[in-house]
């Protein structure tokens, strides 16, 4: 059994204030073990420590780099390489890792001994996740482009949605866009089968008012859209980002986004017109000719923080339950279904289904 957890406080932008919540702890309070919280953790929500100590008494309050001590990490997004250093050998790091698209942190993780559990990566036995917020993910996207897109909508008798990607996130991307918005609405969902058409496409591309890339890709070094083929959109149309993805030159091949020559938000800016300076900052590899009204994040649920909570503590609770019981143990066969999610989860078993 493990003898300490450490949960890191969100230090990303301003806007990021998914720390968990004092009744969350309240949940696992029976657990024996050590819960180590830095010293700002929960601030950006207004709770005081006093909160989180009422809630659970195995609770300590000291500096962010004792907590990266721990013998469990858990946060949800992943921090710089400067703090996963300080990680010790043999510890579990559980945060959403993107195995596919983040091949330098893994094998940073791998050489230092760091034993790794994706929050991403954990599904059930049908293949669906059990740790997410999808409909927080489309439905914060959708009011933003819907918000900052106003007048164009206005003038729009009918508006004309591409969705790339029918996954699940995809297929709750249409339900968002045909409710959140006022006027009719036309969607159209292009799979794999669509995509490679390059004549299909591009007929979709120039009718279409928004492009929505809500794909997964097996190939993060090739483009779905090139950036020629964003200038068949039309001149007013515009495009959501929703993947995770984001460049990547200290790779060969490098890895790019699913649409090329668009910059990768974040939640204190998600909004980029064609003359942004963002497009300065892009890997000289990748054409930003042709530009759009671009609306992208890499943690659109944590828009509405409090509803993404909601979620994440519910579905995190009997994962942090099993993590404390088994340590890095996790059978595939075991009888509790959250411990064979959990064993989906780790870098090996990853490794292995690339090789199925």
């Amino acid at each position: 059994m493990l003898e300490s957890f450490g949960f890191l406080s969100m230090q990303f932008e301003e806007s990021e204030k998914r720390d968990f919540r004092p009744d969350f702890f309240g949940k696992i309070a029976d657990l024996p073990v050590s819960i180590l919280l830095d010293d700002l953790y929960g601030a950006k929500l207004n709770f005081t420590k006093q909160d989180y100590l009422n809630r659970n008494a195995n609770i300590k309050f000291c500096p962010r780099g004792e907590v990266l001590k721990a013998d469990c990490i858990v946060t949800i997004r992943t921090p710089d390489f400067s703090q996963l250093s300080q990680l010790k050998r043999g510890a579990i790091f559980f945060s959403m890792l993107h195995y596919l698209t983040r091949k330098n942190r893994n094998q940073f993780l791998l050489n230092n001994g760091v034993k790794m559990l994706a929050m991403d990566s954990v599904v059930d036995d049908f293949g669906n996740r059990i740790l997410q917020d999808f409909p927080g993910t489309a439905e914060n996207a959708f009011i933003a482009i819907y918000r900052e897109c106003e007048k164009f909508i206005k003038e729009k008798e009918i508006i004309k949605v591409l969705i790339l990607g029918h996954g699940e996130i995809g297929k709750i991307c249409v339900e968002k866009a045909i409710k959140l918005v006022y006027k009719p609405v036309i969607v159209t969902v292009a799979g794999r089968s669509v995509t490679s058409q390059k004549i299909i496409l591009n007929k979709l591309l120039s009718e279409s008012d928004i492009l929505v890339d809500a794909t997964k890709r097996d190939n993060p070094s090739k483009y779905i859209i090139s950036n020629d083929q964003i200038n068949l959109l039309p001149i007013d149309a515009v495009i959501l980002d929703i993947s995770a993805d984001d460049y990547d030159v200290q790779i060969n091949p490098i890895q790019v986004k699913g649409i090329e020559g668009i910059p990768t938000g974040n939640l204190d800016k998600y909004i980029f017109y064609p003359d942004d300076i963002a497009y300065d900052n892009l890997p000289k590899q990748v054409s930003s000719r042709y530009r759009r009204l671009i609306l992208s994040c890499n943690a659109w649920p944590g828009l509405n923080p409090k509803r993404c909570l909601d979620r994440y503590e519910i579905q995190l609770e009997p994962l942090i339950r099993i993590i404390a019981k088994n340590g890095y143990n996790f059978a595939l066969d075991s009888v509790d279904p959250y411990e064979r999610a959990l064993a989906r989860s780790t870098y090996n078993y990853y490794l292995s289904s690339l090789k199925q």
